[in-house]
């Protein structure tokens, strides 16, 4: 497995390849995404790859500083409606990555959630709802939380998730709230940048015990103060921290020596019985040496009802082979001595409970009525009730990847990669309890020009999600595997485009339908192609059948993705560009259809004659450029986002991507991930950055923050409806949310299509005549009206009877399109099924504007 140091691009390491198809057995979730994840975030939102926390921790306690400001200036709620106001728009029906729990002893209804990027929430009705407590803090990551059970209004939190061999989303230290979560204070100085356990004294809030990726600390002044307890050089992270119920001096601690290079490279299990202040070794009958393998991460449990005996699991994976055994110890001497469970490690599907993940996902939990009862989370998950004799897989029905097991009295509740689960009975069955939790980390989004309420956006461990027509905040899943870039043909709404990681590309043409079919349509890469983790599709706004996506290179099709070829990269000076570094983004004109621009890396090159030839912009920092977007009405005027914090984060170019400065004033020193031109008026600019939405009204020369409402996530995507109205942004952590703009009075147009009917079937070759009328019901407005024909991307002018052969088999959504002045968009669609004969493959394509073609040929 390669891994890229913090500071190195991910394109510039050892590449990932895939075949023809571009379909790999990894698609879906295993070690090279989860890493992947990693690196693109530092991709894009540090500064060459490292987060400097001390220097984060200043800027995000900035930031939160203003967000309080503004709540108190408000005079309510900044989660309130109305007026200029952000609404979430979900899903409600289905969170991110949850990482830890934690409950306040005093109210049995009572738990704190903490998640991957969405910072930590709270239910007081056992999970029937859930308020978000940390949107005033950046992108905040959630490793460990823990509530002092004798001040339960004293609530710890430590920043960064841990499980990771590098950081993910380094945190900014442990916070602290003395109000049960509404307000937080920040700390002084970053002891960790990753955590995974807090443990609080029973009767004194102020003393506590944190694992850490930089070992133990320990405090006695709640938290002012730190003392490190277990040093990282000697036995690595600390994992895991259980604390004996029957004695709160006696702790135990789990070690993991992820990077190595640690004194006692394989994980043990360490024993205080001070109140951690010292520890000693009670690792006798764990392995400690082996000439091939790899010791993971350890996790711990223990009962109330029986303190001497703990259960510890790890997996252990042999280098030779590259297979994970999973195992789980038991101790009936207080960690004196340990055995190895053969119900587990012996068993050929209960070792492999953990697969190949152990380092990123693994809890324990013991019944705290019954020492042998005993559950273990990690891909899946296993019970037993014998005390270890026998394990056998349960809770089938919930989400796979267990982050964290924890009882609150006789309910156990579980974190995972789906969100938040309930188990009334020891973990037999389990309810889902994420209604509410909106947590999932979106990478891009597309919004419908004609059904306005239906979304496709691209999320983080949970595929590519749809808001259908009935709006609300219920979504659904339509492609699974990681989910990136999304797009909606603006003709035709039911063809519309998803993608998956590695430049792997999806397309359905009934994205309306109750199950919408996506097929793969990805490009035939090489052999030895780099491919992007966040894939990328764009629809060109100039040419209603191009589409556009990119690996080192940028690929091209000119019939909605049916047939791809790669554009030139040959620059003009001669030399070829870089095959090192991937596509970042791709930015095309609305009245140049010969200029593409495209961020690669650090840079954005320019093309002044549809991918021809190439030349690299002058003047912007070395920086990843995240995105890139050119004027909907000057093709000279363009916009660069940068993953940059010491300075601008946006450029402008006037001459078309050859040159370029900084247009950054009003922006905060975060990230910008995302730029977008108001389509109806291009003074008006939006960016979306690291902590919320700015806008500027003078092409970029000025920005402030724009609306109210917006938790302080990092906003991924950002799109615009072609009339005005409505914005909307997909967040990193905390959903995809709108703002809609004052209406106007503006009533869409009208298009009603008269023949043929809704459904209708025809052989290759065979012609059909469509008939309609639009109309705008608006004084003084006129509506424009468009057929276009998806088998052979033509577009025609709607007006008397049109007539199309259709020259290709397959199912195809004809669309009659109307258009106002405004941008306001309606569509009527008739569904055609073209049934193959025996000599259509000798049919000829027309393209517009440079047919016909053999269907297998294209030309650049």
């Amino acid at each position: 497995m390669t891994l890229v140091r913090p500071g190195m691009l991910r394109a510039e390491t050892p590449a990932k390849t895939v075949g023809p198809g571009g379909v790999r057995a990894e698609d879906e979730d295993g070690p090279f995404q989860m890493r992947d994840r990693v690196l693109l975030y530092l991709e894009r939102h540090a500064e060459n790859g490292r987060i400097d926390p001390e220097r984060h921790r200043v800027r995000v306690a900035a930031e939160y500083a203003r967000y309080r400001e503004e709540a108190k200036r408000l005079g309510r709620s900044v989660q309130a409606v109305g007026g200029n106001q952000w609404i979430s728009l979900g899903p409600t029906n289905g969170a991110g990555r949850m990482t830890a729990l934690a409950f306040d002893p005093t109210s049995p209804a009572t738990a704190y959630a903490g998640a991957a990027g969405g910072g930590l929430w709270k239910t007081t009705d056992s999970g029937a709802t859930w308020a978000p407590l940390t949107d005033g803090l950046n992108d905040l990551s959630v490793g460990a939380v823990a509530v002092a059970p004798s001040s339960p209004g004293t609530v710890y939190l430590g920043t960064g998730e841990g499980g990771y061999a590098i950081d993910f989303i380094p945190g900014i230290g442990i916070l602290k709230s003395t109000d049960g979560g509404a307000t937080w204070n920040l700390p002084s100085s970053v002891i960790a940048t990753t955590f995974y356990r807090i443990s609080v004294h029973p009767t004194n809030p102020n003393e506590l015990v944190a694992g850490t990726r930089e070992g133990a600390f320990r405090s006695t002044d709640g938290g002012d103060s730190w003392t490190n307890v277990i040093s990282r050089a000697t036995y690595g992270d600390v994992p895991d921290i259980v604390r004996d119920p029957n004695d709160p001096r006696t702790l135990y601690a789990a070690t993991w020596c992820a990077s190595g290079s640690c004194t006692f490279p394989a994980a043990r299990v360490l024993r205080s019985t001070d109140g951690g202040a010292t520890w000693s070794d009670r690792s006798t009958g764990l392995p400690s040496t082996t000439a091939t393998g790899v010791y993971e991460r350890l996790a711990l449990g223990m009962s109330a009802a029986s303190s001497s005996t703990l259960y510890a699991a790890r997996g252990i994976r042999d280098d030779s082979t590259k297979v994970v055994t999973s195992h789980v110890y038991k101790s009936t001497d207080a960690g004196g001595t340990w055995t190895d469970l053969s119900s587990v490690s012996g068993d050929s599907t209960n070792r492999r409970y953990m697969a190949d993940q152990c380092w990123y996902n693994n809890a324990v939990v013991v019944s705290p009525n019954d020492p042998n009862t005993v559950v273990v989370g990690g891909t899946t998950y296993l019970r037993s009730t014998d005390g270890g004799v026998t394990f056998s897989t349960t809770l089938t029905g919930v989400h796979v990847d267990c982050h964290d097991l924890r009882y609150q009295g006789t309910a156990l509740w579980i974190a995972n990669d789906g969100g938040i689960w309930l188990s009334p009975d020891d973990g037999r069955s389990a309810s889902d309890k994420t209604a509410g939790l909106v947590t999932r980390q979106f990478y891009a989004l597309a919004v419908d020009p004609v059904n306005h309420d239906r979304i496709l956006a691209g999320a983080q461990d949970n595929g590519t999600g749809q808001r259908t027509d009935g709006g609300g905040t219920t979504w659904r899943q339509v492609i699974g595997a990681d989910g990136f870039e999304c797009a909606i043909h603006p003709l035709s709404p039911e063809i519309a485009w998803g993608t998956i990681q590695d430049g792997s590309v999806r397309r359905t043409k009934s994205a309306g339908r109750s199950v919408p079919a996506f097929e793969n349509i990805t490009p035939p890469y090489s052999s030895d192609e780099i491919l992007p983790f966040l894939s990328i599709v764009q629809f060109d706004p100039a040419s209603p059948g191009t589409l556009y996506t990119g690996s080192t290179r940028v690929w091209r099709s000119f019939d909605d993705g049916s047939v791809w070829a790669p554009l030139s990269t040959v620059m003009t000076d001669g030399s070829t560009w870089s095959a090192a570094t991937t596509v970042t983004s791709i930015g095309l004109s609305r009245t140049d259809p010969l200029l593409i621009l495209v961020g690669k890396g650090r840079a954005v090159l320019r093309s002044g004659d549809g991918g021809k030839t190439w030349i690299s912009g002058t003047g912007l920092p070395a920086f990843v450029v995240n995105n890139v977007e050119v004027d909907t009405v000057n093709s000279s005027i363009a916009y660069a986002a940068l993953a940059r914090t010491s300075g601008p984060s946006l450029y402008k170019s006037v001459d078309g991507g050859l040159t370029w400065s900084p247009s950054a004033n009003g922006l905060p020193l975060f990230a910008s991930q995302v730029i977008r031109v108001d389509p109806t008026d291009p003074n008006v600019v939006y960016c979306g950055t690291d902590v919320g939405v700015y806008r500027s009204t003078d092409h970029g020369a000025t920005w402030s923050k724009f609306g109210t409402g917006l938790p302080n996530s990092s906003v991924a995507d950002l799109r615009i409806f072609e009339d005005g109205s409505v914005l909307r942004v997909a967040t990193h952590g905390r959903g995809v949310w709108e703002l809609q703009v004052p209406p106007t009075g503006n009533t869409p147009p009208t298009a009603v299509v008269s023949s043929p009917a809704s459904s209708v079937s025809v052989a290759v070759g065979g012609s059909l005549t469509f008939a309609g009328t639009v109309a705008d019901s608006d004084p003084g407005d006129a509506a424009t009206g468009t057929w276009f024909f998806p088998d052979t991307t033509e577009v025609v002018a709607a007006g008397a009877a049109v007539t199309h052969t259709f020259r290709r088999a397959g199912i195809f959504p004809v669309a009659l399109s109307a258009r106002d002045s405004h941008g306001a968009m309606t569509s009527a669609i008739v569904t055609v099924t073209v049934a193959e004969e025996a000599d259509a493959c000798s049919a000829p394509i027309v393209i517009p504007g440079g047919g016909p073609f053999p269907y297998a040929l294209r030309v650049n």
